[in-house]
């Protein structure tokens, strides 16, 4: 059997972080890592490679216990020891628990960790900087509390000075750049080592899912954005001004992965076209263009929708119109539906589009139309939102619409196969 460079690398990188033994599951996940003293890091998954459990076994003693559920993650004795949202994680302290907020570069790492403290000191609590493929260059601990989840915001496993990346499918190293097994999808990518980590190149990339991508291409056909979901599409940008939006060009089958349209990748790539767009900013008259940003996104998932035929009528496009009325085509459009505020944030979190909508009732005024964040762009804010200069980026719901509008706000989803 001939094994490739990349194997001889990772094998020397494995024996410089002394590790003695590796074992996988059946899902080439690691499962339990031993170093030449015999300490131990045992790894439990669920059937899905969820992560749900860590143990350090160190001179024969648990010396770690970390379980994981659904953001949350608990002690060695069961108590509840961090909780994760959009903006950063709540921590525990000696007697209360403490909010701390992420600053997040354009990659989604890590770079500053802080809390809302009384005084300047206290405030700061942790910054990190990177080389390109996320080995950490420094990291400075200002108070308690040092926080794991840094680089493309994966948690670091440094136990026994192993210190590698949770990508939930693989385990990376920044040390080499490499992932430490081969990619689930890598014989559909025969140009790429199944190694690789973001086709070499960190500094525009991520590698969320460790799949292939959909390709995301500009007017003269040059690759803006590459997405790892497993699809072979790709979607070409169209129109001018206001109007920009990205609408499906073709299959690419010498990339490898299915003949399929992602969603959560189109409307992912949408938003952030959206909100990068100089056109669809407030005008120096004040006008904000709310409608004629979900319209890009419904022209943009439209164009994928008739590509799968994944609805008999996949008539979601929206006129020229302005937000009330564009609310109301989607009222009397079969293809929508509503969902309740709750239901909306979790399917928009597994990568669904959802439009929040809220229709003024003075109908001689304006409504205001939005989309909930997917993908990555999560990771910035809950909201994708076009309006006012102040509070347009990925924000989150109370800079989007007022607590009075908020009880109003409808909710629409899609209906397809």
């Amino acid at each position: 059997m001939v094994r490739d460079v990349a194997y001889i690398v990772l094998t020397e990188s494995i024996n410089f972080f002394n590790v003695n033994e590796e074992r996988y599951n059946f899902l080439n996940l690691p499962d339990t890592i031993v170093n030449s003293t015999g300490d131990t890091v045992i790894y439990y998954y669920d059937a899905m490679g969820t992560k749900l459990k860590q143990r350090v076994i160190e001179d024969d003693t648990v010396f770690v216990c970390r379980y994981y559920f659904n953001g949350f993650e608990y002690n060695d004795t069961l108590v509840l020891d961090i909780i994760h949202n959009e903006e950063g994680y709540v921590s525990r302290s000696t007697e209360d628990y403490q909010y701390n907020y992420y600053l997040r570069d354009h990659l989604g790492n890590v770079r500053v960790v802080f809390t809302p403290a009384s005084t300047r000191a206290e405030k700061l609590i942790q910054a990190t900087d990177y080389y390109p493929f996320g080995m950490k260059y420094s990291t400075q601990v200002y108070v308690s509390g040092e926080n794991k989840y840094l680089f493309n915001g994966k948690e670091l496993q440094d136990e026994m000075g192993w210190e590698t990346y949770d990508f939930h499918t693989r385990f990376y190293d920044p040390v080499i750049g490499r992932f430490m097994t081969q990619d689930p999808m890598g014989e559909s990518m025969n140009a790429w080592s199944p190694y690789s980590f973001t086709f070499n190149n960190p500094i525009i990339f991520i590698d969320p899912t460790g799949m292939v991508p959909t390709d995301f291409l500009d007017e003269d056909e040059n690759l803006i954005k590459h997405v790892d979901d497993g699809s072979n599409a790709v979607f070409k940008a169209q129109g001018e001004g206001v109007d920009r939006h990205y609408e499906f060009k073709e299959f690419d089958e010498t990339q490898g992965g299915e003949n399929n349209v992602n969603v959560t990748s189109v409307v992912e790539a949408q938003q952030e076209m959206n909100l990068t767009n100089e056109s669809l900013q407030q005008d120096e008259n004040g006008a904000t263009y709310c409608n004629r940003a979900t319209r890009n996104i419904l022209n943009a998932v439209e164009s994928g929708f008739k590509a799968m035929n994944y609805m008999e009528d996949a008539n979601i496009g929206m006129p020229i119109i302005k937000a009330n009325p564009m609310i109301g085509k989607m009222e009397g459009n079969s293809n929508f539906t509503t969902v309740n505020k709750s239901t909306a944030f979790k399917k928009a979190s597994k990568g669904h589009l959802v439009i929040a909508a809220w229709k003024n009732p003075d109908l001689k005024k304006s409504g205001h139309l939005a989309t909930l964040t997917v993908g990555n762009n999560k990771a910035t804010g809950v909201v994708a939102n076009v309006g006012t200069k102040k509070w347009s980026g990925f924000v989150s719901l109370g800079s989007t619409f007022t607590k009075e509008q908020q009880k109003s706000v409808q909710y629409f989803m899609i209906k397809y196969k």
